[in-house]
């Protein structure tokens, strides 16, 4: 019961700008100049919620335009590694990714994605991340996957093979204890890139508005954002 009573207090209070003595740490990525439909505001997105961030005491990783798998997979266990010297674990992502048998994968930008295969090799999936932020289930963790794009390689695969079945979306993934997973859109569902004339997607510039505001805790800035 008390750690049931720790995690909630942590979850409904980690944004908090009153908490400073928290040490924070975020993984933020945004991939966007893909070769195959390449996407105009995730590098943006990304720019954005590290800054956010980093006005919330967080230490930011950032990178963008990451070109492959091994480069995506080092900056995972970077985070990983520095996860355990902090209180708050904060991963944002944004840019291409896919599911395949109910598995989440990200896509570097420069990598092969011609079949399937290529994707269980050439991309990282999500679960590498939840590896990472399980080793901490005492204490707090948010992963928000901004990544809920059509599949631009499906095109390309052999329909009778492939596993991805309605392959629109991500697929839903549960939280392990600690931790909250957000999309960008309802699981299985997609959302686009940004507005019209928009440097950021939708769910970025509300994510990144709400998070500023004193006091608010984390449940209520993805309300809020959901609404919006």
């Amino acid at each position: 019961m008390n750690k049931i009573i720790t995690l909630l207090f942590i979850l409904f209070s980690f944004l908090a700008l009153s908490q400073e003595k928290q040490k924070r740490l975020a993984l933020v990525i945004g991939n966007a100049n893909y070769d195959e439909s390449p996407l105009d505001n995730p590098v943006n997105d990304a720019l954005l919620i590290a800054n956010t961030l980093k006005k919330l005491s967080f230490d930011v990783i950032l990178d963008t335009n990451v070109s492959t798998d091994d480069e995506m997979e080092k900056l995972i266990i970077d985070f990983g590694k520095k996860r355990s010297n902090y209180d708050v674990g904060f991963v944002y992502y944004a840019g291409h990714a896919v599911q395949l048998n109910n598995t989440n994968y990200l896509l570097p930008t420069k990598e092969e994605f011609n079949d399937e295969i290529d994707v269980q090799y050439n991309a990282v999936a999500v679960s590498s991340i939840i590896d990472f932020l399980m080793k901490k289930t005492n204490q707090m963790n948010v992963l928000i996957l901004d990544a809920c794009r059509n599949n631009p390689f499906e095109k390309n695969w052999n329909k009778k093979t492939r596993s991805l079945g309605n392959s629109s979306g991500l697929a839903p993934m549960k939280a392990p204890l600690g931790t909250m997973i957000a999309f960008s859109t309802i699981a299985g569902e997609t959302a686009p890139d940004g507005l019209e004339n928009s440097k950021n997607s939708t769910y970025c510039k509300y994510l990144a508005e709400y998070m500023m505001i004193p006091g608010i805790n984390i449940e209520q800035v993805f309300r809020r954002v959901r609404s919006s």
